[in-house]
C-alpha cells in the first residue's frame, strides 16, 4: 500500500509538470534591437538585444553580435619615395622631386590635404665649389675699461670646398688691443641727495572776532597856534688846515761790488849750474 502511494503521487508530479509546461511555452523571439557599439558616432562593431515572453509571464533576453554603421575613414598618405637625382647636369640649380600616393577615405571621412610631389633645390654632385667665408661678426666689449684691453670678432664658412675646390684661408678668430689710456683715479661716489621732508600744511588761522564801533568822540575846539619864533644864524664851520703830504724817503743805492784782488804767481826759481872739474 505505501508503494502504491509514493507511485500515484510520481504519476500526478508527472502529469502537473507536463501541464504546466503547456501552459507556459515560450512564443518566437522578438525582432532584434538597435545596433549599439558604445561609440560616438555610432559606428562599428556592437551587440544587439532580443527578447521572448511565454503565458507565465517570463521574460528571456538574447545577445547578438552587430555592425553598428560604416564609420568614416579619414585620407591617408602612404611613405614617401626616395629623392630622385638633381634634375640638372651642370653647376646651375635643379630640383630633387619625391612621391607619395593617395590612400583614399570613405563613409564620409575627411580628404588628404596637401600634394603627392615634393620638390627641393640641389646641384651636381660633381660641380667644384670653392670654400666661402661669412661676414666678420660685431667685435665684443673690450675685457678692460682702461690700461690695455682685448677684443675679438670672428666669422664662419658660408660654403665649404668641394670636389677639388680652393679651400678658404685665413682665420676665422681676430683679436685686437683696446681701450688703451692710461686709468685715472676713480671718481668718488656721489652722496645720495637728502630727500625732503614734507612741508607741514599751515594751521588754520582762526578768523578774527569783529569788536564793536566805538562811538565818535566830541570833537574838541581848534587851539590857536602860537606865533612862530625866528630862529639863529649858524655860524659858518671853520675850515680845516690842510695836512702837508708826507715826504717819500730816498731809495738806498747799492754800494758796488769791489772787484777781488789779483794773485801774483810765483816766479820759477833758477835751476843751479853746476861748476866745471878742473882737468888734472
Amino acid at each position: 500500500k505505501h508503494a502504491f502511494m509514493q507511485h500515484l503521487l510520481f504519476l500526478t508530479l508527472v502529469l502537473w509538470v507536463f501541464y504546466s509546461s503547456a501552459q507556459c511555452e515560450w512564443q518566437e523571439w522578438n525582432d532584434w534591437g538597435p545596433c549599439e557599439s558604445g561609440k560616438v558616432p555610432n559606428c562599428g562593431p556592437g551587440t544587439r538585444l532580443r527578447t521572448a515572453d511565454n503565458a507565465c509571464g517570463e521574460t528571456k533576453q538574447d545577445n547578438g553580435d552587430c555592425t553598428a554603421a560604416n564609420c568614416p575613414v579619414d585620407c591617408q598618405w602612404d611613405s614617401w619615395t626616395a629623392w630622385s637625382g638633381c634634375s640638372s647636369l651642370d653647376c646651375a640649380a635643379g630640383t630633387n622631386s619625391r612621391y607619395r600616393s593617395r590612400i583614399p577615405g570613405d563613409f564620409g571621412g575627411k580628404e588628404c590635404e596637401g600634394s603627392d610631389r615634393d620638390d627641393r633645390p640641389c646641384e651636381p654632385e660633381t660641380c667644384v665649389k670653392d670654400c666661402i667665408w661669412g661676414e666678420w661678426s660685431a667685435w665684443s666689449d673690450c675685457t678692460l675699461e682702461c690700461g690695455g684691453g682685448t677684443w675679438t670678432h670672428s666669422r664662419d664658412i658660408v660654403q665649404y670646398d668641394q670636389n677639388g675646390g680652393v679651400p678658404c684661408s685665413g682665420d676665422s678668430l681676430e683679436w685686437d688691443v683696446c681701450n688703451t689710456q692710461m686709468c685715472g683715479t676713480p671718481e668718488p661716489t656721489p652722496e645720495p641727495a637728502p630727500v625732503p621732508e614734507p612741508t607741514p600744511e599751515p594751521a588754520p588761522v582762526p578768523e578774527p572776532i569783529p569788536e564793536p564801533i566805538p562811538e565818535p568822540a566830541p570833537v574838541p575846539e581848534p587851539t590857536p597856534e602860537p606865533a612862530p619864533v625866528p630862529e639863529p644864524t649858524p655860524e659858518p664851520a671853520p675850515v680845516p688846515a690842510p695836512v702837508p703830504e708826507p715826504t717819500p724817503e730816498p731809495v738806498p743805492v747799492p754800494e758796488p761790488t769791489p772787484e777781488p784782488t789779483p794773485v801774483p804767481e810765483p816766479e820759477p826759481t833758477p835751476e843751479p849750474v853746476p861748476e866745471p872739474t878742473p882737468e888734472p
